[in-house]
């Protein structure tokens, strides 16, 4: 939906359950939440899906503040660069699954997790050359933000040597007694 459109539209669909936001947002968009609130109630989205370069995380937390039945977030593409104000340090939300298609960094990840407190299931894009220290940090113990941790997806795995080296780093740093590993289609799956 591009911005005008969304602004202009007279309509409203109150079924609506998932919201996919596109490449279509090419600049900030301050009143978004408000906007979309006039189209589709926001408080019944159970799904969103970002997959716009131009979107940034202050926004995402923005629009997640109006979405509070969240539980399954798809990120394709975002911008990661700003750090949202102080105000929303204490945000709540239900966000139990999540994807991150973008390939991700450390501060990316700790960002994320930090402000999806209750994830069950990541799916993330990491090189393997950053399993150390992405997956200790997403796997230690007592990381109150990843308590709830369970199952973690690592995509883009080109071959067997990648779960060798996570199974290593997992035995070497004693990050889980019990766990299951796989390797699926390109995809390592990794639950505790």
């Amino acid at each position: 939906m591009r911005e005008q459109a969304l602004i202009n539209c007279t309509d409203y669909f109150p079924n609506v359950t998932e919201l996919t936001l596109s490449n279509s947002f090419q600049e900030d968009h301050c009143s978004l939440s408000n906007d979309l609130n006039r189209v589709l109630p926001l408080i019944q989205l159970t799904k969103l899906n970002i997959n716009s370069e131009h979107f940034c995380f202050t926004e995402l937390i923005e629009l997640l503040c109006f979405t509070p039945n969240i539980h399954t977030m798809k990120i394709a593409s975002i911008r990661f660069y700003s750090r949202p104000s102080k105000a929303y340090e204490t945000y709540n939300n239900s966000i139990r699954n999540v994807t991150v298609d973008k390939l991700c960094t450390l501060k990316e990840i700790k960002l994320l997790v930090h402000f999806c407190s209750r994830i069950e299931c990541l799916t993330i894009n990491i090189h393997v050359k950053d399993f150390d220290p992405i997956i200790p940090f997403l796997l230690t113990k007592n990381n109150p933000e990843t308590r709830h941790l369970f199952l973690l997806c690592l995509t883009n795995v080109t071959n067997l040597l990648s779960v060798k080296i996570l199974e290593r780093l997992i035995q070497y740093r004693h990050l889980l007694d019990d766990y299951s590993i796989e390797l699926i289609h390109s995809k390592i799956y990794l639950w505790w």
